[in-house]
């Protein structure tokens, strides 16, 4: 039997913000751009729909100062830090030992128009709960990458730096998009090679949907793909449309991708958009992508090019959950020509305060199961008939915060041609969060061939 490592990769579980919603840098031009983030909804906060243009914002950004803290936590009033320079701009505060509503409530009793919470940890910005003083927050609170946050720091010590909160639609005369979520992209990010042997086993549709954000009508729309390997390009295609009216989106078909043979390593995918127009927003006229053949490794999140190592770039778990777990599908084929024997994942914890706890003594379960459920569309939550195959579990004996972890089920096994396979990992703390990719969206995939990727398992509760 060959030994399959399944890794966990949480590719569509980050609460992502509808595409045209966007964190943007207007200033200075040196950072000009759009960013991930992550923005507070109406429910457990106050907030206005950001997805609505009319409750944007565009404002000079200031890092807020809890004095008694010394810091930029925002965890008490700023009135004896700098309040009075807060009044009136969007303040930046950085994730950490208080709940997200309390530090945005504190920003907004000092006069912010808006929040940016910095993630303290390495990966994408994070869901945010409202918590005790989130229903009392009326003002946009976004949450942005530990990265983008080190890019803000260093910006506004020699600068003003200005940005965009907000629905885009409506903003530039020439605005043609697309993002992560409307490429279509292979079923796997890691790919065993063993079940690619040839284009017959290994194929991609190839495509993406694209948007008019803008005001004017877009002509002669271009839509390119690239596929490389060691400097190498194995795949390009263009495909054009003859217009995109303002408000609408349309999907651009191109011909699909595969190769004769697949050797192991990374590819690189790049899609790009243009139009007649000088488009005035063109960072999101590129989608970077791309994908890893190799020996060992099935994953639908990132497998670092360099490492081949798995790479959670975010964590998650749902609001007000005991338990939980987190799930993805499987289905090949071909995959009788392999076997399972274990899976690995990554773990991090945040108490009700939002400060990290030690993971030792924390126990981890993994389960592999045969799901014979059809799936119909990205809505079906059902999940029932499930077959318990083989079970783990895992002990933490030291505080490996965001380190990956190998589990060997009980039981090796192989897997069968066709047959669908749920791979869970669960906890029983109300504090363990689970690693995902959050920079991938498998969501134009779901849409077209009506497959899962990843399911939470809430309370033990399939």
């Amino acid at each position: 039997m060959k030994k399959i490592l399944l890794l966990l990769g949480m590719s569509s579980l980050a609460i992502l913000a509808s595409a045209q919603t966007v964190f943007n840098v207007d200033a200075p031009a040196s950072i000009a751009g759009g960013y991930e983030m992550n923005y507070a909804t109406p429910g457990s906060w106050g907030v206005s729909d950001l997805t609505i243009p009319a409750n944007s914002i565009v404002d000079t950004i200031i890092f807020a100062v809890d004095a008694s803290m010394g810091d930029s936590l925002g965890c008490n009033s700023l009135a004896n830090g700098n309040g009075a320079d807060v009044n009136g701009k969007i303040a930046v505060i950085y994730r950490g030992n208080c709940e997200f509503g309390k530090k945005a409530k504190n920003a907004q009793d000092a006069g912010a128009v808006g929040v940016i919470i910095i993630n303290n940890i390495p990966g994408a910005p994070v869901g945010m709960a409202g918590g005790t003083f989130g229903a009392q927050v009326t003002i946009p609170t976004v949450m942005v990458s530990d990265i983008t946050g080190a890019m803000l720091a260093n910006a506004v010590l020699t600068d003003d730096v200005v940005v965009f909160i907000g629905n885009k639609i409506g903003r530039f005369q020439n605005d043609i998009s697309f993002y992560q979520k409307d490429i279509r992209r292979p079923i796997t990010y890691g790919n065993i090679q063993a079940l690619s042997q040839n284009a017959s086993d290994f194929s991609t549709e190839m495509g993406a949907w694209i948007f008019n954000y803008g005001v004017n009508v877009q002509y002669n729309v271009v839509l390119n793909a690239n596929v490389t390997f060691n400097g190498s390009t194995k795949y390009s295609n263009n495909v054009t449309t003859d217009s995109i009216v303002p408000g609408d989106s349309i999907y651009m078909s191109l011909p699909d991708y595969s190769q004769s043979t697949y050797d192991n390593g990374y590819y690189g995918l790049t899609y790009t958009i243009s139009s007649d127009s000088t488009d005035n927003s063109t960072a999101d006229n590129s989608v970077v992508s791309g994908f890893v053949m190799n020996e060992e490794q099935i994953s639908y999140g990132i497998i670092d090019s360099v490492t081949f190592e798995p790479v959670g770039e975010s964590y998650y778990r749902p609001t007000g959950a005991t338990s939980f777990g987190m799930c993805i599908n499987y289905r090949n084929d071909n995959a009788s020509r392999i076997g399972v024997r274990g899976l690995t994942f990554s773990a991090t914890t945040f108490d009700a305060n939002d400060t990290t706890v030690d993971l030792v003594d924390e126990f981890v379960q993994i389960e592999a199961f045969k799901w014979e459920d059809v799936f119909t569309g990205i809505s079906d939550a059902a999940v029932s008939n499930l077959t318990s195959i083989s079970t783990g579990d895992y002990d933490y004996t030291q505080d490996l915060q965001g380190e990956n972890i190998y589990v060997d089920f009980n039981d090796a096994f192989a897997l069968e041609n066709g047959q669908r396979y749920l791979f869970c990992v669960t906890t029983e703390t109300d504090y363990v969060y689970f690693g995902y990719s959050s920079s991938l969206d498998y969501f134009a995939n779901q849409d077209t061939l009506k497959q899962p990727i990843s399911m939470v398992n809430s309370d033990n509760t399939l």
